[in-house]
């Protein structure tokens, strides 16, 4: 459970952790307004919605200016964090005076969906079916699909690649505590091969299904696939003794559902 469900469940929370905009009147036991980060904040929720500005580009600006949360740096994470908490428009408590009406709260909440939503169908059309499946052994990170730049013949390379090994500096330096992974970009076909391998071991108590039967399956059905045979996350590392070229070349971690025996 993230900090903003802790909050919305437990309004207790509120007074050992104060959320930014917010101070504790030890005299009075209450929350009362931080004018000075309240004012942050609603110009925060202003150039998110007005300006359309990004997280990653609101904190950074923050991080700029020396303004920091509580007693930490600011992060796309945390920020993430304030914009969907509902203590601002006075959804957890009546005694909590709300930074901002629930009309302007709810509008943040639709753009921030809205983008997701954006975000989420800019690869839709993709054949990947390891997506959300694989993180990577060297950070922990998400390995996202990628397609690299179109060829003459229209056709594109396909790579998974680990979150920050593949984002940009600017999303770097919005977070403080990240560097940037080592993880190489891994060629899907190496990758998506790597995983069918360890799953013709479980397979082996449905011997009628050969790979090319899980070719014919669709991206979706693929996924679904793997995931009941694995314990849905694959942790995926390249072996820097192994040359490149083949399957062997990857490192897989993952955890064998206990119904399906090895081969």
């Amino acid at each position: 459970m993230n900090r903003t469900e802790q909050t919305k469940n437990d309004p207790r929370e509120l007074l050992t952790r104060p959320p930014y905009g917010y101070r504790f009147n030890r005299e009075k036991t209450r929350l009362e307004v931080d004018k000075n980060e309240a004012e942050i904040y609603r110009w925060i929720i202003k150039i998110y919605v007005e300006q359309n500005m990004s997280l990653r580009d609101i904190t950074i600006m923050l991080r700029e200016k020396g303004i920091k949360c509580k007693q930490a740096k600011w992060s796309k994470s945390t920020l993430h964090c304030v914009l969907k908490n509902p203590v601002y428009c006075g959804h957890v408590s009546c005694t909590i005076p709300p930074l901002i009406s629930e009309s302007l709260w709810a509008e943040v909440q639709a753009e921030m969906k809205r983008r997701t939503i954006r975000s989420s169908h800019k690869d839709r059309n993709s054949n990947f079916f390891l997506r959300g499946i694989l993180r990577c052994a060297r950070c922990g990170a998400s390995v996202k699909p990628r397609r690299g730049s179109f060829r003459k013949d229209g056709t594109a390379p396909r790579y998974y690649v680990c979150y920050w090994a593949g984002t940009s500096k600017k999303n770097i330096k919005a977070e403080s505590s990240r560097k940037k992974c080592s993880l190489p970009f891994l060629k899907a076909g190496m990758a998506e091969t790597a995983v069918w391998n360890e799953a013709k071991k479980i397979l082996a108590r449905n011997p009628e299904m050969d790979k090319a039967q899980f070719d014919s399956l669709s991206p979706g059905d693929r996924k679904r696939l793997i995931e009941d045979m694995l314990q849905g996350e694959v942790y995926i590392d390249y072996r820097e003794d192994v040359a490149e070229g083949g399957p062997e070349a990857l490192r897989l971690d993952y955890q064998l559902q206990p119904s399906l025996p090895m081969a």
